[in-house]
């Protein structure tokens, strides 16, 4: 391109441009299982935290430096029951022909907890130090952020329940807002307990919602533990160990 005056004369001029990029942030995946099936796949089982963010890519970092293996990649919210996510993806490296290649397996958008990722290397274990999980569109939506409802401080639990049981009833007022976890603290050290929760009231069509249960266990930061459910939206519920 060319740029003339009045005259006719040229003139020097610059060109810019701006090119968007986009920053990718990743978190580590905590590898709770590295294991080898001979003549199948190497499996891992990933944990991406209580609650995750949307995420549909994860990258294996491995100190191989040639080769080409095709993975599969499911997901599943209590690493039992599994779906795929993505039936069959390639990762490879060629360092002797100077290729880093791509570690890096798409997948389809979910927010399970849990990844289950097979590569399929038939011979040997195929070595992975770490594990890094990317958050999808749908995690840069906005979002309606966590809040907290501040209940009963430290209270004596429920009477008239059955042996083996403590329960406790909190009102949670008339928002019937959506929860999914319940915080508290103990001076008990040390234990590992079932707990869960049921609505305090009897719906009006007179059926009982089935009972949410998690697992809370002790942490030595201040006593603090939690029980995590799938969101539900009840006006109080009792929380039973």
């Amino acid at each position: 391109m060319r740029v003339l005056d009045e005259t006719g004369a040229e003139t020097p001029y610059v060109i810019r441009t701006t090119v968007a990029a986009t920053k990718t942030e990743s978190w580590q995946a905590t590898i709770r299982e590295n294991s080898f099936v001979a003549g199948q796949y190497t499996q891992l089982v990933l944990d991406l935290g209580a609650y995750p963010r949307f995420h549909n890519a994860v990258r294996l970092d491995t100190p191989e430096t040639d080769f080409i293996l095709w993975v599969e990649v499911d997901a599943s919210d209590d690493a039992r029951t599994w779906r795929i996510v993505k039936a069959r993806a390639p990762i490879s490296r060629f360092r002797k022909e100077g290729l880093e290649g791509n570690q890096t397996i798409r997948y389809s958008e979910n927010n399970a907890r849990y990844l289950r990722v097979q590569i399929r290397e038939t011979v040997n274990q195929f070595p992975v130090t770490n594990a890094a999980v990317f958050p999808s569109s749908q995690s840069q939506k906005d979002v309606i952020p966590e809040q907290w409802l501040t209940l009963q401080g430290a209270r004596d639990p429920d009477v008239g329940v059955p042996a083996g049981t403590t329960t406790w009833t909190l009102d949670l007022g008339s928002t019937n807002a959506p929860i999914n976890a319940l915080d508290f603290t103990t001076s008990q050290q040390d234990f590992f307990e079932v707990c869960g929760f049921r609505p305090a009231r009897t719906p009006r069509n007179g059926r009982r919602r089935a009972a949410a249960k998690s697992i809370a266990t002790s942490e030595t930061r201040a006593g603090k533990n939690r029980c995590a459910f799938r969101s539900t939206a009840i006006p109080a519920f009792a929380m039973a160990d």
